[in-house]
C-alpha cells in the first residue's frame, strides 16, 4: 500500500507488484513482514475473541467468524457487547 503526503498522490492497484511500486514511487520503503509476530497476534485476537462466544471460528490468519446471537444478552445487547470488545482489542493490542 502506498501513502503520500498528499492525498491521492499515487495510486497503486492490489494486483501491481513491488517492482511496479518503486516505478510509481522510487522513494518508497519497504518493510520487512514478520508472519511469527503476525501468527502470534492472529491467536491473541482469537482468543479474545472467544471470551465473548464460543461460537468463535479462525477463517483466515487475519478474519475471525463471531457469533454473538446466544451470548450478546451477557453483556446487555449486541451493542454493548461490540463496545466492550473493541476497548478490550485496543487495549490489549496496546501491548503488541
Amino acid at each position: 500500500m502506498l501513502q503520500a503526503e498528499k492525498q491521492n498522490a499515487w495510486v497503486l492497484k492490489p494486483e501491481q507488484g513491488v517492482f511496479e511500486a518503486l516505478k510509481i514511487c522510487p522513494e518508497l520503503a519497504l518493510v520487512p513482514a514478520d508472519f511469527n509476530k503476525y501468527f502470534d497476534v492472529s491467536k491473541k485476537f482469537l482468543n479474545i475473541c472467544k471470551d465473548y462466544s464460543p461460537f468463535t471460528e479462525l477463517f483466515s490468519i487475519d478474519e475471525v467468524f463471531m457469533d454473538v446471537t446466544k451470548t450478546a444478552n451477557l453483556f446487555g445487547d449486541l451493542i454493548k457487547l461490540l463496545k466492550q470488545l473493541k476497548k478490550e482489542l485496543k487495549t490489549k493490542s496496546a501491548n503488541i
